[in-house]
């Protein structure tokens, strides 16, 4: 025997082991159903240097610092890469986030 949720279902905050729950209702057995742990969003800033993504902590970190040097330099790219001692830097969209490219080599 099966509990049938009722069509009209009052929705609470009461925390329950850390997830939020959405409704409850009584029946023969107390039930309750909370929501799906929340993803954490990626960041809309990635790195990939020599074809490894950095985190998205130190991500931002280079991206602070190259906006900042762009701002004053404005297209330099490459006295950018020359300023950090590598090969080259460039920017591109991959899968709606901003990708900062270095190569060292």
């Amino acid at each position: 025997m099966g509990i049938t949720v009722p069509s009209a279902v009052r929705l609470t905050s009461t925390l329950i082991a850390d997830q939020p729950v959405l409704g409850c209702w009584r029946s023969e057995d107390y039930a309750c159903w909370v929501a799906p742990p929340k993803k954490t969003p990626a960041s809309r800033l990635a790195v990939s240097m020599d074809a490894s993504p950095l985190t998205d902590d130190a991500a931002r970190t280079l991206w602070v610092e190259f906006s900042a040097y762009m701002d004053s330099h404005e297209g330099d790219f490459d006295g950018y890469a020359k300023l950090k001692g590598w090969a080259s830097v460039k920017t591109e969209h991959r899968a709606g986030r901003a990708v900062l490219v270095v190569s060292t080599k």
